[in-house]
């Protein structure tokens, strides 16, 4: 049963990337456009702003897969769980 769980999370961890990364170009054509052509940014600010959106983004994705690694640990004792 643990297997089918484990299984189970790292698929949705994979798709939860995959998602991630759609949505972070999505949200960087965005910045692009309205930093860099609505309000005429120069273009190391814009890109400044694009890399802390990448990590933001990168950062819930990292917490995810901390979770996702972490769940097979016992809260007693700290013992690894059987898979």
């Amino acid at each position: 049963m643990s297997e089918l769980i484990y299984a189970t999370c790292k698929a949705y961890l994979k798709t939860q990337g995959k998602f991630l990364l759609l949505l972070e170009c999505f949200i960087g054509v965005i910045i692009i456009l309205y930093f860099g052509v609505l309000q005429q940014f120069e273009a190391y600010k814009v890109a400044i702003i694009v890399l802390f959106s990448v990590v933001g983004i990168s950062g819930s994705f990292f917490v995810a897969a901390f979770g996702h690694a972490g769940e097979h640990v016992s809260p007693i004792r700290g013992r690894r769980l059987p898979r």
